[in-house]
């Protein structure tokens, strides 16, 4: 009896131990941090939203719903001018797993940011797709459909991304000086940005990180109202193509 528990001993102490402390241990850690942080940054996410619905919409609010839960915030909201309902909904990468902090040493692991806008009135649309040239998997991905489509060429930004339409000269209408220079302040960030006559009339899609929140939010808001407001004025509008449909419908799956 005495030998039996000298092997238990031993089996527990050689085996066992180090199981806990390297296997058992770091899981259970990682997944109580995980679940503190995943708090963390939904609070700092809804708290952004609250401040961009009191400084960015608040002139042209009519209603607003938000919805959260651990992995993800889904937040709604119509405005008046021009009538157009916004939907902005916020993935959130699952952080409770040992993975994630290992993975996490040698690259960033950001949320992703998908603002969808919606006219309510019919409008001419002409169709626009930018991609970030960093964004190359999804580049190679699409490129069979990108280059069925026109390039548009303008100075400081077709530099750092493919900007195609099917109607270039009457596309040209949505890039003012004001959403040049929010397009460029979000391509670090951007995965892709689409302007089309299906619905989502406007789709921006983005990393997102606690640290840039606040201004991500900013940004993007911002630029989803002046393209809204620049289709909403449009008198010219761009074809339906098939590559279109194919093209949107890749990026709707992402």
């Amino acid at each position: 009896m005495e030998y039996l528990s000298q092997e238990f001993l031993y089996f527990f102490i050689v085996f066992m131990i180090p199981f806990i402390l390297i296997v058992i241990l770091p899981f259970l850690i990682s997944y109580i941090k995980g679940e503190k942080d995943l708090k963390r940054a939904v609070n700092t996410y809804i708290k952004s939203l609250r401040k961009i619905q009191k400084t960015v919409l608040s002139n042209k609010l009519a209603d607003h719903k938000l919805l959260r839960s651990k992995l993800s915030i889904n937040y709604t909201i119509k405005i008046t001018e021009p009538p157009s309902t916004i939907n902005a909904e916020i993935s959130l990468i699952e952080r409770r797993t040992y993975v994630y902090y290992l993975y996490r040493l040698f690259k960033p692991l950001p949320d992703i940011l998908i603002i969808r806008a919606n006219l309510e009135a019919p409008s001419p649309v002409v169709p626009v797709y930018i991609i970030p040239r960093h964004r190359k998997k999804l580049i190679n991905k699409l490129m069979p459909y990108l280059a069925e489509l026109k390039e548009i060429r303008i100075k400081g930004l077709s530099e750092k991304a493919i900007i195609v339409s099917s109607e270039p000269r009457y596309a040209v209408q949505y890039f003012t000086q004001k959403t040049l220079t929010k397009i460029s302040f979000l391509l670090p960030h951007l995965n892709f940005l689409f302007i089309d006559s299906a619905a989502p009339n406007i789709e921006i899609n983005t990393s997102l990180q606690e640290k840039t929140c606040s201004s991500i939010f900013n940004i993007s808001f911002t630029l989803c109202l002046e393209l809204l407001d620049r289709i909403a004025k449009s008198k010219k509008g761009g074809k339906e193509t098939d590559t279109l449909k194919y093209l949107r419908r890749v990026l709707l799956s992402l």
